[in-house]
């Protein structure tokens, strides 16, 4: 379909709905500067050949130990697709988690209170166009829905020094975008952490 059938299709259905239903369909769907229509779906079990896929595109190593992985983090449904005409170009995997935040320490066997997300992974022609930030924002806003304090996560080794000055001189791209969302950093023994109230 050509890029202007798309918008006069999306600004169809925006004539009906009501204000409220307008500002929904606009909250779902996001323009990339190169004018694609990027739309963020939940995720579940269906979707796991799709999202093993992309992954591996975006250069994630995916066996089977990751694969039963992933099958069990959608199953629980706080994980999210960013796709373009249908077509799946972002994954940020998510799932609820204790969280101690003075002793920066994860726990399944307590009561979460935070959204773990995993890096979020985009295939590369759609890095640097906001699709990251999209990914994190709809794990922040599932986890405020469901009543938990923290979205968290580990993006790789610790980090030795000033950490704000590393990530800005050699952090991964993941670290970067976290540092511009005002994440805060904590290296522990499993990793480096990323962690923000929600």
């Amino acid at each position: 379909m050509e890029e202007a059938e798309k918008r006069k299709e999306m600004e169809k259905k925006m004539e009906a709905p009501s204000a409220l239903k307008r500002k929904e369909l606009l909250e779902d769907m996001k323009i990339l500067s190169s004018n694609e229509i990027v739309e963020i779906k939940r995720l579940d079990e269906e979707d796991l050949e799709e999202v093993v896929k992309l992954m591996r595109k975006a250069l994630f190593e995916i066996g089977k130990k990751e694969m039963k992985e992933i099958k069990d983090i959608l199953k629980q449904g706080h994980s999210y697709g960013a796709y373009v005409d249908r077509f799946i170009i972002g994954v940020g995997l998510g799932f609820p988690i204790y969280f101690d935040r003075s002793e920066k320490f994860f726990s399944s066997e307590e009561a979460p209170n935070a959204l773990y997300m995993e890096d979020a992974a985009v295939l590369i022609d759609y890095q640097g166009k906001g699709v990251i930030e999209m990914l994190v924002e709809e794990r922040e806003k599932e986890a405020r829905v469901n009543g938990l304090e923290y979205v968290v996560g580990i993006s790789g080794d610790n980090i030795n020094g000033d950490i704000r000055a590393e990530i800005e001189k050699g952090g991964t791209l993941m670290q970067k975008k976290y540092l511009q969302l005002n994440y805060r950093f904590a290296n522990t023994e499993s990793g480096f952490v990323v962690f923000k109230k929600v």
